[in-house]
């Protein structure tokens, strides 16, 4: 028997989760993403669902099985956001999540394995500048030693914050499936309702501190300047030149945040800091592009008489996602008259934290104009819906396996 969602629903969940609004700016642990978190646990209990946080405010509700001994199936995502961001990424993959255990109640369907909803914790990095930290902290990626050296913009330690999380070993989890907007423009121009994606990239994320030497705008000679703003400057063209360069075609380098210190108009900074995002598919590619920061960095400061410090913060390796999974989204898609595109993903996500765990698969849903991390970011109520009943078969289909 196949079961269908009800998209209604999941749009009316949505405005209920969000208020209704398209700008969202939720980051992990404030207030914003608490009030959401209060919202689901409510929904949760609601559902007679098994709820559990742990301390990495990582939440797991479950709807046990026939045989709840077995590893469970996952399904969700993940509900903080970058500074004002949309409306679906991460939360449409949780509401979605939420409505296939809906449809498996109103339908007395109680699957083999416990399928659990998971949110996973601060994902963006927009408190602690570190990209999928709940499921890394989660799958055992990153230590509580680790978390020290991380401190958000308040200056709040992330060691201070995430004590006594959860961590997962390989058999624990069944398999994980996660939905999610695409975030770029391939599905929408081909005008394809899904993707099957079967790679994530890679991602490294560095920290680069030029120091110079502070001076007055207005009567410090540009000969005698040492200046970390224009090496910044160089820096950043340099890495834009090299990632266009990089074999392949497929990398990316993005510098999204820079601060200069002391900060003022008439001030020659004293210090540059910025953050360097790296991405491809391809991890030779990234290692490359990371040496070229370093040369880059170096070269700037020698040539303008500064100090660099380059330092990783966070690394994440290019996933490929489990062949059974993909297979069966695909069984899916074909059963349902859906096309379906195979395709990467250029965006990290916390699905490829947990590909060495256990069978990980991902379901992409078209991004209007291929827009997204903007009040702007879209996905027709059509294409959620062609989604959501391909993971709602999905999860299905995998709750009944070996």
């Amino acid at each position: 028997m196949t079961f269908a969602v009800n998209i209604n629903r999941i749009i009316g969940e949505i405005d209920a989760a969000t208020g209704g609004t398209a700008a969202c700016t939720r980051p992990s642990y404030g207030a914003a993403d608490a009030k959401t978190r209060e919202y689901f646990l409510e929904v949760f209990g609601e559902l007679g669902l098994d709820v559990h946080v742990d301390g990495a405010g990582n939440i797991r509700a479950a709807m046990k099985g026939k045989e709840p001994g077995l590893a469970p199936v996952l399904v969700g995502s993940h509900i903080d956001t970058v500074r004002n961001g949309g409306r679906f990424d991460g939360l449409l993959g949780v509401v979605c999540a939420l409505e296939c255990l809906r449809i498996f109640k109103e339908q007395g369907h109680v699957p083999r394995r416990n399928v659990e909803i998971i949110i996973f914790a601060e994902e963006e990095g927009s408190n602690f500048g570190v990209t999928l930290l709940g499921s890394k902290l989660l799958t055992g990626k990153l230590s509580q030693a680790a978390l020290k050296e991380l401190v958000n913009d308040a200056g709040e330690s992330a060691d201070a914050v995430i004590r006594d999380y959860d961590k997962l070993q390989p058999g624990d989890v069944y398999a994980m499936v996660e939905l999610h907007i695409e975030q770029g423009p391939i599905l929408a121009d081909l005008k394809i309702p899904v993707g099957v994606v079967e790679n994530i990239a890679g991602m490294e994320t560095f920290r680069v501190t030029l120091t110079g030497t502070s001076g007055h705008a207005g009567t410090t000679a540009m000969a005698n300047r040492k200046d970390p703003m224009v090496g910044a400057a160089e820096v950043i063209l340099c890495m834009q030149k090299a990632a266009e360069k990089a074999d392949g075609g497929t990398a990316v380098a993005t510098v999204g945040k820079l601060t200069a210190r002391p900060g003022a108009t008439n001030v020659i900074a004293r210090e540059v800091e910025f953050f360097v995002d790296i991405r491809d598919t391809d991890e030779a590619s990234i290692d490359g592009l990371a040496m070229s920061l370093a040369f880059f960095a170096e070269t700037a400061a020698e040539k303008h008489g500064l100090v660099a410090e380059v330092s990783r913060i966070s690394k994440s390796a290019a996933i490929k996602l489990d062949s059974d999974v993909i297979k069966t989204i695909d069984q899916v898609a074909t059963g349902l008259g859906i096309n379906a595109k195979h395709m990467n993903s250029g965006a990290v996500h916390d699905a490829g934290m947990m590909a060495d765990i256990a069978k990980v698969g991902m379901i992409f849903v078209p991004s209007i104009g291929g827009l997204s991390h903007c009040p702007e970011e879209d996905t027709r109520p059509s294409d959620i819906e062609i989604g959501a009943n391909v993971l709602l078969e999905t999860v299905k289909r995998l709750a009944e396996g070996v």
